[in-house]
């Protein structure tokens, strides 16, 4: 009995620590977390994790499609950062290329994208701002 409440101790404590250290990355990295665009009808970005491991962020995106959201998948940034509020990265999509800056801002994550594309079609770079509410419940 006695071992059983040893290992049930070091369990708790175990758990307590790595939440605790997940709060406090929360707290230094505000980015952290899973964010929704504001606009429920957006053609663009619908939603987006950010996390942030080994010194860089990395973000899991999605797009809105039918009849389900586009899966973009994850891209890490290629250097480490210094800067927990604001960070970018290419996305390459082969039929163009997205220069995707995010950034928090008053509390929200704006995300603008300029778009080039490359696939011959002539169409004109643009670029496109979009912004999204933090997720407070788990998904």
């Amino acid at each position: 009995m006695k071992m059983f409440i040893y290992i049930l101790l070091i369990l708790t404590t175990v758990w307590n620590s790595e939440n605790h250290v997940a709060t406090v990355e929360n707290d230094k990295f505000p980015l952290i977390g899973i964010w929704i665009s504001e606009d429920n009808q957006t053609r663009g970005i619908t939603k987006c994790n950010i996390q942030y491991k080994n010194g860089h962020f990395i973000v899991h995106v999605w797009a809105s499609c039918s009849p389900q959201d586009c899966d973009w998948g994850e891209k890490a940034s290629d250097q480490e950062k210094n800067d927990i509020e604001k960070f970018n990265f290419i996305w390459d999509h082969e039929f163009a290329e997205r220069d995707m800056v995010f950034e928090l801002i008053a509390g929200k994550l704006k995300i603008t994208t300029t778009t080039s594309f490359k696939d011959n079609s002539d169409r004109p770079t643009r670029t496109k701002v979009e912004y999204f509410v933090k997720q407070t419940d788990r998904l």
